[in-house]
């Protein structure tokens, strides 16, 4: 998936190599080490901005670490405030078989996330990882591949 106002930013979202994203030599890459959107349609049904962001807050700060690592190498802990992010509250319409299964309507939602930019991949084929533990002892693990061409 292509992001920023250029399309300049890729944000892989595929979970094998065989299936890397390509990008040119120098694209940065934007990756999540663990993030969470709140929307106005799960309980407590909070409507504004600020109460969805921080109930999403709430959720990613449950995570005890969250290590990024390229290639297995090069570990970040992300859940830390420099990486820390929020989004603005969207408005979206519910279609008949939505994720929440409920009826369609329009909700609003926010999320936080701790992210990170990879930049400078070398050519070829990368693995970027990210690892996250909770409190609770649950682990969220996936790693996302690129493929970094001419």
């Amino acid at each position: 998936m292509r992001l920023g106002r250029t399309g300049g930013v890729l944000y892989p979202v595929n979970d094998s190599p065989a299936d890397a994203c390509p990008l040119t030599l120098g694209t940065p890459v934007f990756i999540n080490g663990l993030s969470t959107a709140w929307s106005s349609a799960e309980d407590p049904f909070p409507r504004d901005e600020a109460t969805q962001q921080a109930l999403s807050l709430q959720f990613d700060e449950m995570a005890t670490a969250s290590i990024v690592t390229v290639d297995g190498r090069g570990a970040v802990n992300a859940r830390d405030s420099r990486y820390g992010v929020f989004s603005a509250q969207r408005s979206v319409q519910l279609p008949r078989d939505n994720i929440l299964g409920i009826p369609p309507r329009r909700i609003t939602f926010s999320a936080h996330g701790w992210m990170v930019f990879v930049l400078d991949l070398p050519l070829g084929v990368h693995a970027i990882r990210s690892y996250n533990t909770f409190e609770d002892g649950n682990v969220y693990d996936f790693t996302k591949y690129v493929k970094v061409i001419h």
